[in-house]
This record gives C-alpha cells, sequence and structure tokens, in this order.
C-alpha cells in the first residue's frame, strides 16, 4: 500500500485556514510522527492536500493531538472544489499531549483532492 498523502509521493498543500512558521501545515506530509502542524485561532480548521494525481483510497491513517472532531472530505474536480463528506468523527481524549491516532477504512475511492476539517 503507498502513502499518496506524502510530500515523497508528489502530495501537496492546496489550502490551510491558519499556519504558524514553526509549525506549518507540510509538516502533515512528511511521515514523521514528531512533527506537526498547530492550528491557531478559533474551530473548525481546514486543511486541502491535494494528491499528485486522482488516486484510490481504501484507508486513511491520522495521527492528531488534542483533536476533538474531525471530518474528511474528498474531491475528485480539477481544483479543489466540490467535496464531498467522507466521515465524521468524534475522537477520543488522550490526555495533554497524547496521539490520537486513528485507522479510517473507506470504501474504495478515487480523489484528487483531501480536506480535514479539525473541531
Amino acid at each position: 500500500m503507498t502513502d499518496v498523502a506524502l510530500a515523497s509521493g508528489g502530495a501537496s498543500i492546496a489550502a490551510a485556514t491558519c499556519a504558524d512558521e514553526r509549525f506549518p501545515p507540510e509538516n502533515t506530509l512528511d511521515g514523521g510522527e514528531s512533527t506537526f502542524w498547530m492550528t491557531t485561532g478559533l474551530f473548525p480548521q481546514e486543511l486541502v492536500v491535494a494528491l499528485p494525481r486522482e488516486v484510490s483510497i481504501s484507508k486513511v491513517r491520522t495521527v492528531t493531538s488534542g483533536v476533538r472532531r474531525l471530518g474528511m472530505e474528498f474531491s475528485t474536480q480539477p481544483t479543489p472544489k466540490g467535496f464531498e463528506k467522507l466521515f465524521d468523527v468524534e475522537l477520543p481524549d488522550k490526555g495533554p499531549g497524547g496521539k490520537q491516532v486513528e485507522s479510517h477504512k473507506v470504501s474504495r475511492l478515487k480523489a484528487r483532492f483531501l480536506k480535514f476539517v479539525i473541531g
């Protein structure tokens, strides 16, 4: 299985609702669990990942900390618009600094863009 949402695989950040130069959105694409994107301001926050091409997705793995709700949407459009909801889940509280590691199996779908909605 290929990690298509990594920078090493050609993915990039199409949009983010906030950015801290010490913890930029691009950190979400490096595959490391010691680097991260830190949201600033009010919720919800959004992160849109551009995949290198339209790809098939069957599983999504996320590693978060301090996130109450996580939603994911996808688009097959050539630009990041026309998103369709994939899932919206409430995440368990792991305490200060605790990692929320989640794996979401999805019906095999095609996507060109992924949008993560953090609340």
